[in-house]
């Protein structure tokens, strides 16, 4: 198959025309940078926490992510009433846990989200590109038609 002068400058104009539609591509797109793994969230959390002093127990850390309206001897009130002082320091770690483990969620979520943004930006730029090069085509065809109902036979 010969390739005619349109046809050569079609695929020239596709190729010229990838640069932007890529470049468009991988400028726009974010990277997700959220952390997702608990144990690492529970490493970078480490220090994010409040120590109080319960009698009796010791210094115990809580999550510094709990309602500031309330302080720890009221969480402590609330939830061990009629239970043993020795289940406090378990409360504290299940609280660490749970906040850690809302962390990772959301940034599964966020990551997620990210990564589809991502996706149909791509998806925008293949299409851009692909509808692009159609009209140059099409555009080519029709001035090489037209052309051509001008000639002399």
């Amino acid at each position: 198959m010969r390739l005619g002068g349109w046809r050569r400058l079609w695929i020239v104009i596709s190729i010229v025309l990838l640069v932007p539609f890529g470049f468009f591509a991988l400028t726009l797109q974010s990277k997700p940078n959220r952390v997702e793994d608990v144990s690492l969230l529970q490493e970078l959390n480490k220090d994010a926490v409040i120590k109080a002093e319960i009698s009796g127990i010791g210094i115990v850390e809580f999550p510094n992510n709990i309602d500031q309206k309330l302080t720890v001897d009221e969480i402590v009130k609330r939830n061990f009433d009629k239970s043993t002082k020795e289940q406090i320091p378990i409360l504290a770690k299940k609280l660490i846990q749970e906040r850690n483990d809302k962390q990772a969620k959301e940034a599964r979520d966020e990551n997620r989200r990210v990564r589809s943004k991502n996706q149909e930006i791509v998806l925008y730029s293949i299409f851009g590109w692909l509808g692009t090069i159609f009209v140059f085509y099409a555009l080519g065809w029709s001035i090489g038609w037209i052309y051509k109902g001008f000639k002399k036979t």
